[in-house]
């Protein structure tokens, strides 16, 4: 049976769904944006998104009691792919050893207005 996962750090979704389901010891995320919790709103400045959905990312991870290295997959979804070298930074510092990476995917997307970056995650959590 498939149960929902909710984050009080994170923005409520404008759909009616949560921000992760988890069967058995598999969680899969729901779209992560770095919509700022506060004022509802995307910053202008392109880095600082990506910023704020790391945060979320690594927030969401924590409420399903996982790691990043609980992290099977990522799937990055972007309005503009040329925007992959910004999150190297945040890659990196999320995941400094190479050798302990998940798989990673860039998918280029019409996200919503304002919006340049989403993330969506597949974990695999210990017993």
């Amino acid at each position: 049976m498939v149960n929902s996962i909710y984050s009080k750090n994170l923005p409520t979704h404008e759909n009616p769904i949560p921000h992760a389901a988890k069967v058995n010891n598999l969680i899969m995320s729901s779209a992560i944006s770095g919509k700022d919790k506060n004022t509802g709103l995307y910053s202008p400045e392109k880095e600082s998104q990506i910023k704020i959905a790391f945060k979320y990312f690594r927030e969401l991870l924590a409420s399903c009691n996982c790691s990043p290295q609980d992290v099977i997959k990522i799937d990055m979804f972007f309005q503009d792919k040329n925007d992959r070298t910004l999150v190297n930074k945040f890659w990196e510092e999320t995941y400094p050893n190479i050798n302990l990476r998940p798989a990673r995917h860039s998918h280029q997307s019409a996200l919503p207005k304002g919006c340049i970056f989403q993330i969506t995650f597949t974990a695999l959590k210990k017993d």
